[in-house]
């Protein structure tokens, strides 16, 4: 629909502008990386107090990824590590590349310190969910409860009133203990063969 039917503009264009409004902000953090950002640039920034500082959290835009890989891979390679063989740093980075997923960087005084990829996914039942199948990083205790907000802002927008996410028991435990609510639906079993 156009923005005059809808009287809304339309969830691309708002993350566009965001990425742009992100994409200035972090170049200032990297040239000056002992400021913090002065005000909101569009992209969700979490005051947590002065000692703490603050935490953006934004969609990597799809033409920075190789930019900005150099500071994803090792981040995303501690997912990789606990991934049981299911995923790769370069299968991470073709899905994103190819637009199937979105890496959202988390910074912490213009350091990214977390990656979480999303990515909207279709079940045979016709039954949609916004799924967060990578969490990596740190300080998810500080930053935790905004990603799941920033995540229902953005499943709502595309009308899919349900979030799903892949992980250890470990991050089942964490992700309840910052208070968000998850709850497990299946268990993933494994049997290797002449192990």
């Amino acid at each position: 629909m156009s923005d005059a039917l809808t009287g809304k503009t339309p969830l691309y264009k708002q993350l566009l502008s965001l990425l742009n409004q992100w994409l200035a902000e972090y170049i200032f953090f990297l040239t000056q990386p002992a400021l913090s950002p002065a005000q909101d640039s569009g992209a969700t920034i979490i005051q947590h107090g002065a000692n703490l500082g603050n935490y953006i959290i934004a969609p990597v835009p799809i033409p920075f990824i190789d930019y900005l890989w150099h500071e994803i891979e090792p981040i995303l390679a501690l997912a990789v590590e606990r991934g049981n063989d299911e995923i790769s740093c370069y299968s991470v980075k073709q899905r994103a590349l190819n637009g199937d997923c979105l890496i959202n960087a988390i910074l912490h005084d213009g350091c990214i310190i977390a990656i979480a990829t999303t990515e909207f996914r279709t079940f045979d039942t016709g039954h949609q969910a916004l799924y967060i199948p990578i969490m990596a990083g740190k300080d998810l205790e500080l930053w935790g409860h905004q990603f799941f907000d920033f995540c229902v802002n953005m499943a709502t927008e595309y009308g899919v009133d349900d979030i799903r996410a892949t992980g250890r028991k470990g991050w089942l435990k964490k992700l309840n203990m910052a208070g968000l609510g998850f709850n497990e639906i299946s268990t993933t079993i494994s049997y290797k063969i002449g192990g």
